[in-house]
């Protein structure tokens, strides 16, 4: 658990894990925490299974019924977010070849191909 990626996955979770966004990252954090308990001998097969059943969920209910730690999550949150978008607006500008295909007049040989996917013919 003190690994840096588990650490990353932890950070990222406290940032997304209240949004869709935050899925993926869970399920990593579950997987990861899972192994650590099995490989410790320690944890029954209860723990294991409240692990992966409710335990984040018993997480986020402590985390949201405090109004200050609330309001923080929600932050990061929104932080999380605007990083998305400012990542998403980053690449659609770095990405113009798919914008000018569009401005493109289409080839003969384009449009043939549409005509026989719908099946039209050129008469």
């Amino acid at each position: 658990m003190a690994d840096e990626r588990f650490q990353d996955d932890l950070t990222e979770w406290l940032k997304a894990g209240a949004i869709k966004e935050g899925d993926a990252v869970r399920e990593r954090l579950i997987q990861s925490m899972e192994q650590a308990l099995a490989n410790s001998g320690r944890a029954s097969p209860e723990q294991i299974e409240f692990l992966k059943t409710g335990y984040f969920e018993a997480l986020e209910r402590t985390v949201f019924s405090n109004q200050v730690l609330a309001h923080w999550r929600h932050q990061l949150s929104l932080d999380y977010l605007r990083d998305q978008v400012t990542d998403l607006r980053r690449q659609a500008e770095e990405a113009p070849a798919f914008t000018h295909r569009r401005n493109e007049k289409p080839r003969s040989n384009d449009i043939a191909r549409r005509r026989w996917s719908l099946g039209t013919s050129s008469t």
